[in-house]
This record gives C-alpha cells, sequence and structure tokens, in this order.
C-alpha cells in the first residue's frame, strides 16, 4: 500500500514539473532562461556546429521571456558596437536584443521578423553609452497577434563586437556547451574507516533507484566513466570497479593500516553516468 502511494505521489510531481517547465527541458551553460519560456538543446539543424537552442515562448507576459547570457563583456563609452546571432522563428513571435550595462542604463535593440523559417542573421549596432563599464546581453521574446503557445524561435551563434569588427569573447555565445544530461549523482555517499583493514561505503540512491558504481585508487585521480561496468577488480574510469548496485552499505576489506584509499561513485542508468561523488578514508 506505501509502495502503491509513493508511486503514485511520485507520478503526480512528475507530471507536475514536465507541465510547470516543459519535460525534457535544459538551459545551456553560461545563460538563464526565464519563468515564461522553455529551452532545449537542439540538434537536428543549427546553424553553425552541433548545436542551437530551441526556445518555447509560453506566455505573452514579455517581460518573463528573457534570455540572457552570462558573461560581463567589458567595454569602452563612445566606442561603436555591434550585436549578432542567427534566428528562426514561428509566426508569432518576435526576439529582441537587450543590452544590460554597468554604468549606463538598459536598452533594447530592433526586433527579428516574425515567421523567419530559415536561418536568418541580426545585426544591431550603436555606440557605448557614457558611463558604461561593462555589458551582458541577452534576447527578449515578444508574441505578436495570432500567439498561442508556445510559439517557438531557434537561436544560435550571438557575438559581440566593439569597437565593430574586433570581436569580445560571449562565453558559450555559439550554444554548443550544454550541462550534462545523464543521471542525477546518488543522493549522498560516503568512506568511513571501521578497522584498521576495512573501509565502509555508504550511499543513498538518487530518486530513480540507478546502480550506484564506486571505484577506488591511491590518488584520486579518476577518469569519466563510459559503457558498462566490468568486473568487480576489474581497472575502471582511472581505477578499479569495488561495486556496482543499490545495496548500501559496502564494505572494502584486505587494506593495510595506515592506508589512504579514494573513491569515487557515480549513477548509473544503462546509458549513461552521472557527474559523481568522491570521499576518501584512511584505515
Amino acid at each position: 500500500m506505501k509502495q502503491k502511494l509513493l508511486f503514485s505521489l511520485m507520478t503526480i510531481f512528475l507530471i507536475a514539473f514536465a507541465f510547470v517547465k516543459g519535460w525534457g527541458q535544459q538551459v545551456p551553460t553560461n545563460w538563464t532562461d526565464d519563468s515564461g519560456i522553455d529551452t532545449y538543446q537542439e540538434s537536428t539543424s543549427p546553424h553553425g556546429g552541433t548545436y542551437c537552442a530551441k526556445v518555447d515562448v509560453n506566455t505573452s507576459s514579455q517581460s518573463s521571456c528573457d534570455f540572457d547570457n552570462q558573461t560581463d563583456i567589458s567595454v569602452t563609452a563612445g566606442n561603436t558596437y555591434t550585436v549578432k546571432f542567427w534566428y528562426k522563428t514561428s509566426a508569432h513571435v518576435k526576439g529582441r536584443i537587450h543590452l544590460m550595462w554597468t554604468g549606463a542604463s538598459a536598452a533594447y535593440g530592433t526586433y527579428t521578423v516574425a515567421n523567419a523559417s530559415a536561418w536568418t542573421e541580426f545585426t544591431v549596432s550603436g555606440t557605448v553609452p557614457s558611463g558604461a563599464t561593462s555589458v551582458k546581453i541577452g534576447i527578449r521574446f515578444y508574441d505578436q497577434s495570432g500567439f498561442s503557445a508556445p510559439e517557438t524561435q531557434y537561436i544560435d551563434d550571438l557575438s559581440f563586437e566593439s569597437p565593430t569588427g574586433s570581436s569580445l569573447t560571449v562565453t558559450n555565445g555559439d550554444l554548443e556547451s550544454w550541462p550534462s544530461s545523464g543521471p542525477n549523482d546518488p543522493t549522498a555517499f560516503s568512506a568511513t574507516a571501521s578497522s584498521t583493514s576495512q573501509i565502509d561505503l555508504t550511499f543513498t540512491t538518487n530518486a530513480a533507484v540507478d546502480n550506484v558504481v564506486i571505484v577506488y585508487d591511491a590518488d584520486g585521480t579518476f577518469d569519466t566513466p563510459s559503457g558498462a561496468p566490468p568486473a568487480v577488480g576489474q581497472p575502471f574510469a582511472g581505477g578499479t570497479l569495488l561495486y556496482n548496485g543499490t545495496s548500501s552499505p559496502q564494505n572494502h576489506t584486505g587494506l593495510s593500516s595506515g592506508q589512504t584509499v579514494y573513491y569515487k561513485a557515480w549513477s548509473y542508468d544503462n546509458s549513461d553516468y552521472s557527474t559523481g561523488l568522491t570521499d576518501n578514508a584512511t584505515t
């Protein structure tokens, strides 16, 4: 009965989460999204590279539809500047550059064109305002007549020049870097010496109850795991496999007195690995 109730509650939570922020929604590295949009990693037809951002606009409340890069770009007042990015859009939404100046008032550029079915370059140029010392660049999305959520826009290859013709770094402006889509880490992981020859490893699985893969070595330098884990005792991810399963605690025996052992524990969903948690102990 308790298991059925827990399953029902988890199902309700997952459905609610999907409704609120969009199933599979991701935010690219060094960008922030807003409550009125959902962003997704898109690889089907980027303008350049491997990925672009798909942005679903879910509301006509424009102040809730900001997609902002977090790079604080140093500028010199009085210099020219040019912002460029590439976009595709559905029929009833537009985008607009948002310049968040440090030392001067924020400003907005002109609008993109709605219903641009092919990749289109957007460019806006101007002069760095008096008092400005740096700028962050964002894109705000605007509903158009006939808007029906979600309206979709694709964004790629954002760049900034100042003076115009001199490129300045916009971290992940090309939208190639995204968070790992692998499973969540174990909820907890710890290593504790229980005797001069044994260390106990305790962990809590993630909510999906994915297997926990534990590897150990003598210096704490581990590699990124890939493929199915081998048998216990075999080399793996820069160390030696100690355990692969969901039962906690596990005991590492046969150690020497005063020996320091380093451990790393990943969740494994039979396809991908999580980022991993580390700990160490000395017998």
